[in-house]
């Protein structure tokens, strides 16, 4: 069952950030991310071209706008305010890797950025 699960938020993933992310409405966008499992709040607006790593760990208030071209790698976990504006190309990355790991294991924490 746990393969399963990978396989498919891979497929999620893949559907999201190689075709929903091109539509130029930023309404589908958005509710393609609830209907994958992100929180997406009222007015929230989520521009094109972007990158979204792990969609069901992602929580984003009301009345936020996530311009062109960011990429959010929600592995550990993002949690964005209500009314927040990040720029266009940032980058918010919730997680790395162990260099000292033989097996190169993920390290990820949540990242909140308030309202």
């Amino acid at each position: 069952m746990n393969h399963l699960k990978i396989i498919l938020m891979s497929l999620i993933g893949y559907f999201y950030n190689n075709i929903v992310t091109y539509i130029p409405s930023h309404i589908i966008r958005k509710y393609c991310l609830i209907m994958f499992g992100g929180k997406i709040g009222h007015h929230t607006r989520i521009d094109m071209c972007g990158y979204i790593g792990r969609v069901t760990k992602l929580n984003i208030g009301n009345y936020t706008h996530i311009n062109r071209g960011c990429i959010l790698q929600a592995f550990g976990g993002i949690t964005i305010g209500n009314s927040v504006s990040i720029s266009h190309r940032c980058n918010i990355i919730s997680g790395g890797h162990d260099v000292n790991s033989p097996t190169f294991e993920g390290d990820h924490q949540p990242i909140v950025i308030g309202d």
